[in-house]
């Protein structure tokens, strides 16, 4: 599949990046009930990378089905003009 081997991949890839940035950026930031922090000090790890990673593969897989959905637009409009010129 064109797809996962080309650059469409590497833009789901950053966009899944910056978005589980963000994500735990105002998880540090606004971090109320102190979840991201260990009792005795310190940031736990562990449920951090958790909750990135989950951000991660969310904004990944929504960047390539985004890809998709306007790769199948184009294609049905780039289909519909080539059978109304002839």
């Amino acid at each position: 599949m064109k797809l996962l081997k080309g650059k469409a991949l590497i833009v789901a890839m950053a966009c899944g990046l910056v978005l589980a940035s963000v994500m735990i950026a105002l998880g540090f930031s606004h971090n109320s009930q102190s979840e991201f922090y260990l009792p005795g000090g310190g940031i736990d790890l562990k449920f951090s990378l958790g909750v990135f990673g989950v951000w991660f593969v969310i904004g990944a897989i929504v960047a390539l089905l985004t890809q998709i959905v306007f790769q199948f637009i184009l294609n049905a409009l780039a289909r519909k003009d080539i059978s109304e010129s002839k």
